[in-house]
């Protein structure tokens, strides 16, 4: 994601400011939130013994901790998705929140195109999608369901 002219910023730069946003008007409500900027995001088709399907969010060790104790026993099962597309990626934030112990994750991530496409199809015929949050050492944080993968995805991705 290289520097755009004129001291403009990215759309990365944009994309965190926006989840940083996202985050703030939850703790001015008072809800604990956790925010995770993924180094990397990858689109798992399909499961086998050492993988699952969904989007595959890797990220920093700073959320080790932090991310799972603040889900366990939560739903999360609100979620809104901002997503945008630049320069041939999907740029996603995706907010999630369980109302009832008001608490709140957002997801910042980014994902080439050409990556997914055969997990939008899958998602869209199941009729559900799972976001996976995991270190870099494969081990994983917290899974979440999203009913409508429609949100997640460009019309043609």
């Amino acid at each position: 994601m290289s520097a755009t002219k004129g001291g403009e910023p990215t759309v990365w730069e944009q994309v965190r400011k926006e989840a940083t946003a996202l985050a703030a008007l939850l703790r001015a409500d008072g809800w604990d939130v956790v925010q995770v900027r993924a180094d990397h995001v990858a689109a798992i088709e399909s499961g086998d013994s050492t993988a699952r399907t969904g989007l595959v969010y890797t990220v920093p060790d700073s959320v080790e901790e932090v991310l799972p104790t603040l889900v366990e026993g939560g739903s999360f099962d609100r979620y809104e998705v901002f997503r945008t597309v630049a320069r041939g990626d999907l740029y996603l934030v995706t907010r999630l929140r369980d109302e009832e112990t008001e608490q709140g994750v957002v997801l910042a991530g980014a994902i080439g195109l050409d990556q997914v496409g055969g997990l939008a199809d899958a998602a869209r015929e199941r009729g559900e999608l799972h976001t996976h949050v995991r270190l870099l050492d494969g081990t994983y944080l917290a899974t979440f369901r999203h009913e409508d993968p429609t949100h997640f995805f460009p019309e043609d991705g």
